[in-house]
């Protein structure tokens, strides 16, 4: 479970980092002209660059999906975390719908460690998802029981008790 909270310690990292590099462009972009915008960007490429390049490395490290597995006593811990990776996700979506052709040939390497980054996150986070699909598997099902799936099953749980787990 260790691994798993790394991880998602990392990817939260990165997407806050590509967020809020994004965001300065974006500002740079709006309040000056393009020749200004360039000379910044061009100053601050390179750190960011390696930045990206050293959390795209060790999220890529520890996304082993295939070893991702949890018992019935770590449930709870899994599931948080699945949910937290989600809302990563998410956030990181923002900044993924760049077009490599809509962005300066100065910023091509930046984006493709995006890139690089978000489908290293969007395949764990998929991984995850499978773990926990394989609790829905099919039951003998019978007129007096009905399955309910699992995702129904967190959402509808009592949250006033999480303290006495």
């Amino acid at each position: 479970m260790m691994a798993t909270n790394q991880f998602i310690q990392k990817t939260s990292i990165a997407a806050n980092w590509i967020n809020g590099s994004h965001r300065i462009y974006l500002g740079l972009k709006a309040i000056a002209n393009e020749i200004v915008v360039m000379i910044i960007v061009s100053i601050s490429v390179i750190p960011l660059f390696l930045v990206l390049r050293y959390l795209r490395s060790v999220i890529e490290k520890a996304s082993d999906f295939s070893k991702i597995e949890f018992s019935k006593d770590g449930y709870k811990e899994f599931r948080e975390d699945y949910d937290r990776l989600s809302l990563v996700v998410e956030r990181l979506r923002e900044s993924s719908n760049l077009k490599p052709s809509n962005v300066p040939w100065l910023l091509k390497g930046l984006v493709s460690e995006i890139f690089k980054i978000n489908t290293a996150v969007v395949n764990y986070h998929q991984g995850m998802k499978k773990a926990l699909d394989s609790l829905d598997e099919p039951v003998n099902r019978n007129k007096l029981f009905k399955p309910i799936p699992e995702k129904e099953l967190w959402h509808r749980r009592t949250k006033v008790y999480d303290y006495l787990a």
